[in-house]
C-alpha cells in the first residue's frame, strides 16, 4: 500500500480528529486498484509502493514533518500526490459508510461524537464534491509530472509508465498529447479527460478520416505527428544547395498546415461524438474543417508523394505531349552552283 500511516490521513486533513485513522486504509486500499492501476500502471506502482516504504523505513514517513521542501524530489512528490489521490477519492465514494454505524444488535446509528454537531446534507453534499474535485486535481498533477519527466533527457519515470494506458504520448493518434488538445479542444489543460477521449479520438480518425486520405497517407500522418522524417525530402542534383532549402522548407510547411487542419477536424468529430462534450456545431465545424484540409492536401500534392499516390484525392498528372519531329533544313536555292536545277512546266497562253 502505498499509504499505511494513520500520520499521514491526518496530515492531509487537519481538521479531522480520528480515534482510529486506521481504519479509513480499508477504503484507500481500495481506491489504489481503482485509481492508481490504471494511471500508473501496476510497474510504476509497485515501483513506487516499495520507494514509500524505504522512506517510511529510513525517515518515518514523507509527510512535511519528514521530509523539508528542499528535500523534496520528483518521487517524495508523486508519492504525496499518489496518497491525496487516494485518500480524497475513498472519502468522497465512502462518505455514507462512514457516517453510519452498527450497534451491537445490528441496528444502524448515525455516527456523532461529543462536541461535535451533525453534518447536514448540503456540508456532507459540498464535502463529497470538494473531496471528489481534490482527488482528481491530484490525479492530473501525478499526469502533469510524468510527463514532464518523460521529456526530460534522462527521465526517472517514462520506462515503467509507457505500459500504462495513460502515459502521455498517444503515437498512434495525430493528436498525441493532452497539450495538442488544448489547442483545439477547451479540455481545461486536463490530461485526464485527454484520456478519456482517445477512444472517441481512435474511432473518428478511423472512420472520418483514414477512409478519405486512404490508408498510406493517414499512416504517413500519423507518423509524422512523433517523427520528422517520415516527411519526404527533395534531392535534385540539378538545384543549388539554397533551393533546395527553400523547397523542403515549402514540403514541411504544406505538412504542418495539412496536420493542423486535420488536427482541427478530428478534435470536433471527437468533440461531437463524446456525450459530455456534444455540441451540435461542432460537427459541421469539423466537416469544415475536414474539407479544408482535403481542399489543402489536393492543391499541394507533390509536397506528400509519395504517400498520396494510393490516396482517393490523388489526380495524377497528365501525360506530356509528345514533341514533333523537326524537318531537316534546307540550303538556300543557289543560281551559281550548275547542280542547281529548276523544273520548268509548259503552259498554254490563251488569248481572250
Amino acid at each position: 500500500m502505498i499509504l499505511s500511516r494513520p500520520q499521514e490521513i491526518e496530515s492531509y486533513l487537519p481538521t479531522s480528529k480520528w480515534k482510529d485513522a486506521q481504519s479509513l486504509l480499508a477504503y484507500t486500499e481500495e481506491e489504489e486498484a481503482n485509481i492508481l492501476l490504471p494511471v500508473l500502471g501496476q510497474e510504476l506502482l509497485d515501483h513506487l509502493t516499495e520507494e514509500y516504504d524505504r522512506l517510511v523505513a529510513e525517515r518515518q514517513g514523507i509527510t512535511t514533518q519528514e521530509f523539508p521542501v528542499d528535500e523534496v524530489d520528483d518521487t517524495v512528490r508523486l508519492i504525496r500526490m499518489c496518497q491525496k489521490a487516494v485518500l480524497y477519492m475513498a472519502l468522497a465514494n465512502n462518505s455514507g459508510l462512514l457516517s453510519v454505524s452498527f450497534n451491537p444488535g445490528g441496528g444502524m446509528n448515525v455516527v456523532s461524537a461529543e462536541y461535535y454537531e451533525k453534518a447536514d446534507k448540503e456540508t456532507l453534499a459540498r464535502f463529497e464534491r470538494d473531496a471528489y474535485k481534490k482527488a482528481h486535481r491530484n490525479v492530473d498533477a501525478m499526469l502533469t509530472l510524468l510527463e514532464r519527466d518523460a521529456q526530460k533527457a534522462e527521465p526517472r519515470f517514462a520506462k515503467m509508465w509507457k505500459k500504462s494506458r495513460y502515459f502521455y504520448l498517444q503515437s498512434h493518434l495525430l493528436i498525441t498529447t493532452a497539450t495538442q488538445m488544448q489547442d483545439y479542444l477547451d479540455i481545461k489543460g486536463s490530461r485526464e479527460r485527454y484520456i478519456e477521449l482517445v477512444p472517441d479520438l481512435k474511432y473518428c480518425q478511423s472512420t472520418y478520416l483514414a477512409p478519405r486520405l486512404g490508408d498510406a497517407l493517414m499512416k504517413a500522418f500519423v507518423q509524422s505527428a512523433t517523427d520528422a522524417d517520415v516527411i519526404p525530402t527533395i534531392k535534385d542534383e540539378t538545384k543549388t544547395e539554397a533551393e533546395l532549402l527553400a523547397m523542403n522548407a515549402e514540403v514541411r510547411a504544406d505538412w504542418h498546415e495539412a496536420l493542423d487542419r486535420l488536427r482541427a477536424a478530428l478534435a470536433n468529430y471527437a468533440e461531437y461524438r463524446n456525450p459530455k462534450l456534444r455540441r451540435e456545431a461542432a460537427l459541421s465545424e469539423a466537416d469544415m474543417s475536414m474539407a479544408r484540409a482535403l481542399e489543402y492536401i489536393t492543391a499541394h500534392q507533390s509536397s506528400f508523394l509519395p504517400y498520396i499516390e494510393s490516396s482517393p484525392l490523388y489526380v495524377a498528372p497528365e501525360p506530356t505531349p509528345a514533341a514533333k519531329p523537326e524537318r531537316p533544313e534546307r540550303p538556300a536555292f543557289d543560281p551559281n552552283n550548275p547542280h542547281n536545277m529548276i523544273a520548268v512546266l509548259p503552259t498554254t497562253l490563251k488569248r481572250w
